[in-house]
């Protein structure tokens, strides 16, 4: 009795140790303490008593949120197994068993289940070994299972440890594939809770860099992945946008334009002035994707925007204070103005040339670079076409264009002063 109460004591520190001070529990200094917590917790997970397993599994999910060192400290002291075996049990060695319905399962202690998913869920974020040894357990099964439970808290947590599965390497993604994690996924889309919309577009982003094909048969699914951007939640437009950025990545032009037509051209750019920073980025990263090569297809579904605010648009993206959403807008126009001579033309009737020279001062690297591929690809012109070439020349030099690109050449570092000397080949 009395090393009960001694283990239910300590826990009790740990908890007001790490709740007070979630963000930042134990600083550097005080890491060395977690050899001795840790396992600490893990026997508290062990103990008969519900109250101590409780506590245990909240603090030791508390701590490993966000946090890759203390994972892997619980991932070299067994925290995993010990972790797993407080979820439900699923027999999946026959077909009759895997209709066992999770309710047969009751009595079910929401909350101690609800902290060994967000546990599971931290040490296999970044973990590849971890992940595997879900999958090894059947884990991937019973995840979704868990997610048509009746317990919400259950299904968000469930669904938070999916997302992180479809994360792994392209077989263990085929594996979730396989037991039919799109379907369920396309279900949870259509879910009254909008948490859980966006949990499960979030997976669906995991799963579409090599997957793609297979999400996009699924009609329905397809459907509410680009309804969702419509959505007056941010998280889920957000999460909608990177959905369907990741389909395209890789999609062939068939599957490209069938995305496109779908999402439209006009609703996408609405998304460039969206109230949150990373959605636009998004966007002009998913219209990146779809002018990256020619095809007939393309100038079909360009007839019916507004190129003029398009461009607008982009060009009100050139902000130095956001260097990743400038980087994204000056790659766009790259891709616009190598698309078709009518949408250079048109770049170079706006103020766009003086703005981009300037930032080739007191900007990162990455900018720089943006900046440089943008005069590299407004200057080329085919070789009947050299005049006009040629006075866009002057008109960048009168700039000051050649002479901060000779400095970056001589005086930059490693890529940016090669583009430079690159970029500098264009004016001659």
């Amino acid at each position: 009795m009395c090393g009960y109460v001694l283990l239910s004591c300590k826990i009790h520190i740990y908890f007001r140790m790490v709740n007070v001070n979630a963000e930042k529990p134990f600083p550097p200094e005080h890491q060395y303490l977690l050899k001795w917590i840790l396992p600490t917790l893990i026997q508290g997970l062990k103990e008969e008593n519900r109250k101590v397993k409780i506590q245990a599994a909240s603090v030791l999910a508390m701590l490993l949120q966000g946090k890759q060192v203390f994972q892997k400290m619980a991932a070299d002291v067994g925290a995993l197994q010990v972790l797993w075996n407080l979820t439900p049990k699923f027999n999946f060695d026959k077909k009759e068993e895997e209709k066992v319905k999770l309710e047969l399962q009751l009595p079910l202690d929401d909350s101690l289940v609800y902290y060994a998913l967000q546990g599971i869920a931290s040490l296999i974020a970044y973990n590849e070994e971890q992940r595997k040894a879900i999958f090894d357990k059947n884990g991937h099964k019973a995840l979704l299972k868990l997610v048509g439970f009746t317990e919400l808290s259950i299904r968000q947590a469930a669904c938070h440890c999916l997302i992180h599965l479809a994360r792994g390497e392209k077989f263990l993604k085929g594996l979730l594939i396989e037991v039919g994690v799109i379907e369920v996924l396309n279900k949870l889309l259509n879910d009254k809770d909008e948490e859980l919309q966006v949990l499960a577009i979030s997976a669906i982003s995991n799963l579409a860099l090599e997957y793609q094909d297979k999400i996009c048969e699924n009609e329905r699914c397809l459907s509410r992945i680009i309804n969702s951007v419509d959505s007056m939640n941010s998280k889920l437009r957000y999460r909608g946008i990177f959905a369907i950025k990741n389909l395209l990545f890789k999609a062939n032009s068939e599957l490209k334009k069938r995305i496109t037509f779908k999402l439209g051209l006009n609703k996408l750019i609405t998304l460039f002035d969206d109230e949150n920073q990373q959605t636009q980025i998004q966007a002009i990263c998913t219209m990146r994707y779809i002018m990256h090569e020619k095809n007939d297809w393309i100038s079909e579904v360009l007839r019916n925007i507004d190129v003029d605010k398009l461009i607008e648009g982009i060009i009100r993206k050139i902000d130095k204070t956001t260097p990743n959403l400038l980087c994204q807008a000056l790659y766009l126009l790259c891709n616009m103005v190598t698309l078709d001579e009518k949408y250079k033309t048109k770049v170079w009737e706006t103020d766009l040339k003086e703005a981009s020279i300037s930032l080739l001062d007191g900007t990162e690297g990455s900018v720089k670079l943006a900046v440089m591929n943008f005069l590299i690809n407004i200057l080329w012109k085919p070789k009947d076409d050299q005049a006009n070439r040629e006075q866009q020349r002057r008109m960048l030099k009168e700039l000051g264009a050649e002479t901060k690109l000779n400095e970056l050449a001589k005086s930059g570092t490693g890529e940016v002063s090669l583009r430079a000397a690159q970029t500098l080949a264009y004016f001659n």
